[in-house]
């Protein structure tokens, strides 16, 4: 540990960019759910992010180029490692792969850090966390994040599992809230469990009643909200039903769009719009049904990208003509009024020029 510290000054922050580290130890969080935590390779890191964004592993499976996003589940204020928490998805190629074949000592190659879900873009005195099953890794990133630097922040902290076996960092938790004064966290479980798991705390899925006994002054926080697209899209519904501000919402959902592995299309050869690729010198005809990425990739055009689902803005390209893009890709205005639109979810409506 001592050269550590003779060479602190010497140490590599890392903050973006592709890099290969090192699996220092894996945790088993639940019965299907894995903590990875990673180091440097070789020399010293400093991992530098913000609590609530992910990183992209770069994957070679059976021979396959895969990508996939995943949350850091660790907080910022502790550099030196970086940790990524894994549930397993059924019939889920990447999942299955970490949690079956990652083992102590061995290098993956990761890109990030990216996204925009995260606290520190939005500072305020009082927050509400509400997450549903492996949602809870970002928050858990932010949680750490506030507890470590004893932040001014009264956070209101609730999570929905399907069982008590399933859920992910309950001792942690527990003792966030038993440790510090500004923390409250209330668990829920949604299904029937075994008769032997003892359970005191909510049943349920999370709903206004449970939001009201948590935080009675709810409407006065910022609410963060992470979890699979119907659990977000029943929330969504009724923090509007119970006059929420939601302006005052910031959300990130676990959805197939996420997904980043070799995507196998095909353009339309009788298609309607023409898609030209400026600086590549393609034409492409489409019938607007495939992501400007989806075309990309499909003719060896390689531009960036993370997420693949409108949240981290690497794929972000400028384009000239109609296209459409869902309300919940996070790109800011003036993007939007120069031309930028973040080509993963963005779908033409005409013909239209990419520069790229």
């Amino acid at each position: 540990m001592s050269h550590l510290i003779e060479d602190r000054d010497n140490v590599t922050v890392w903050s973006k960019g592709t890099t290969i580290l090192r699996v220092a130890d894996i945790i088993d969080e639940t019965y299907d759910t894995k903590t990875f935590r990673l180091i440097a390779d070789e020399n010293p890191i400093l991992f530098s992010y913000q609590p609530g964004q992910f990183i992209t592993f770069l994957l070679d499976i059976n021979g396959e180029e895969v990508q996939r996003s995943y949350s850091m589940s660790s907080s910022p204020s502790r550099p030196h490692t970086l940790e990524l928490t894994v549930k397993r998805i059924p019939k889920g190629l990447v999942s299955n792969w970490l949690c079956d074949n990652v083992k102590l000592g061995d290098k993956l190659k990761v890109k990030g850090p990216s996204g925009k879900f995260t606290c520190f873009n939005y500072p305020a005195n009082k927050i509400m966390f509400l997450a549903a099953g492996s949602g809870i890794t970002p928050m858990m990133s932010m949680a750490r994040w506030i507890a470590d630097t004893a932040a001014n922040i009264d956070a209101k902290f609730i999570a929905s599992f399907k069982s008590p076996s399933e859920i992910i960092f309950r001792r942690e938790l527990e003792l966030l809230s038993a440790r510090h004064s500004s923390f409250r966290v209330a668990l829920s479980v949604t299904a029937s469990w075994h008769s032997t798991e003892f359970w005191t705390g909510f049943t349920g899925r999370i709903n206004q009643q449970m939001i009201e006994i948590v935080a009675p002054d709810f409407r006065e926080r910022h609410i963060f909200m992470c979890g699979p697209e119907g659990f977000m899209e029943e929330m969504k519904a009724m923090l509007i039903s119970i006059d929420f501000p939601m302006v005052n919402l910031h959300s990130e959902s676990f959805s197939g769009g996420r997904v980043a592995s070799g995507v196998e299309t095909h353009a339309d050869s009788e298609g309607k719009y023409q898609v030209t690729f400026a600086k590549s010198g393609v034409t492409i005809k489409t019938n607007g049904n495939k992501s400007i990425l989806d075309l990309a990739e499909a003719h060896g055009i390689e531009l960036d990208y993370s997420c693949r689902a409108g949240y981290c803005g690497d794929c972000k390209a400028k384009v000239t003509g109609a296209v459409k893009m869902p309300e919940g890709a996070e790109i800011d205005d003036n993007e939007k009024a120069e031309g930028f639109v973040y080509t993963c979810c963005s779908f033409p409506e005409g013909d239209i020029e990419v520069d790229a």
